[in-house]
C-alpha cells in the first residue's frame, strides 16, 4: 500500500507530507503517471483553497475515485461541511482548520483503518477459497437447525453456540452476522 499526496497549496502539501514522514508508510507526490491501485491512499489537501469555488473540486474527487478506485482523504476548509464531501465509502474528510497534531492523528488513524480493512478482506478471501468449503461452513452456521445439530452431536446447545462463535472468530469475523453477509456474497464493511 502506498500513500500519495496532492493539493492546491504547495505549503499545505509539504506540511502534511512532513507530518506523515515519521510514520510507517511512505508518502509520494501524486502526478498523472502514478500507478495507483485500489488499496492505495490519495490525500487531497484542499483546506487552503477559497470557499467560493470549492464545490468544483467535488467533480475532481469523484473523477479520481472512478479512475483509480483508491481511498481518498480530503482536507477541507472549516466552512465546508464534511457530509457534502463524503460521496462514497472510500472517501474520508478531515477539517484542515484542526490543530496540526490532531490532523496527524486523524490522518494516520484513517490510513491504519484502511490498512486494517484491506487486510481483513484479504484474510477473508484467503480463508474461504473454494465453494465447497464455503457451503459446508454456511450449513454449519445456519441457526434454524442448531438445536437439531447439537442433539445429533450430543452436546449442549450453549457449547454448540460457543464452538460456532469460536469458528467464526478463527475465520477473521467478529460476529456471526458478518460471516453470513460474507457467505451470501454481499460486500461488507467491518
Amino acid at each position: 500500500m502506498k500513500v500519495f499526496i496532492d493539493g492546491c497549496s504547495w505549503i499545505e502539501v509539504e506540511s502534511v507530507k512532513y507530518l506523515l514522514d515519521g510514520c510507517q508508510f511512505s508518502v509520494d507526490y501524486y502526478h498523472d503517471g502514478c500507478n495507483i491501485n485500489a488499496d492505495d491512499v490519495l490525500i487531497f489537501c484542499l483546506s487552503t483553497m477559497p470557499t467560493l469555488g470549492w464545490a468544483s473540486q467535488l467533480g475532481v474527487i469523484d473523477a479520481l475515485l472512478r479512475r483509480y478506485g483508491c481511498h481518498i482523504i480530503v482536507l477541507h476548509p472549516q466552512s465546508i461541511p464534511s457530509q457534502s464531501i463524503v460521496l462514497d465509502r472510500r472517501i474520508f474528510s478531515v477539517c484542515g482548520a484542526l490543530p496540526i497534531h490532531l490532523i496527524k492523528i486523524v490522518i494516520t488513524s484513517e490510513i491504519e483503518f484502511i490498512v486494517r480493512r484491506a487486510s481483513l478482506h484479504q484474510i477473508q478471501r484467503d480463508d474461504i477459497k473454494c465453494q465447497e468449503n464455503k457451503n459446508q461452513i454456511k450449513e454449519l452456521m445456519c441457526s434454524y437447525n442448531a438445536r437439531y445439530r447439537s442433539k445429533r452431536l450430543g452436546m449442549k446447545l450453549k457449547s454448540f453456540y460457543g464452538r460456532r462463535l469460536m469458528m467464526v472468530k478463527s475465520l477473521g469475523f467478529n460476529h456471526l452476522h458478518h460471516f453470513r453477509v460474507f457467505t451470501s456474497g454481499v460486500t461488507m464493511i467491518p
